[in-house]
């Protein structure tokens, strides 16, 4: 494989983003726009209940839940 098949192999990214009836985050789809736009292969993390939310916000600031 060269160089370049390897480095566009590696081009994978999440996106996790808030969905919830009565909002969607713009800042998610944006990235996630952004992502497919730049030929990455994205995995689609939706947060879907303000549980799962709220731990992740914990998770991300490196406190537990």
């Amino acid at each position: 494989m060269s160089d370049i098949a390897t480095i566009l192999s590696l081009r994978k990214g999440d996106a996790y983003r808030m969905v919830m009836p009565h909002h969607t985050c713009p800042y998610g789809l944006r990235a996630k726009d952004l992502l497919k736009r730049s030929d990455y292969e994205v995995e689609d993390q939706s947060q879907v209940s303000v549980e799962k939310i709220a731990e992740w916000h914990l998770l991300r600031s490196g406190r537990q839940p």
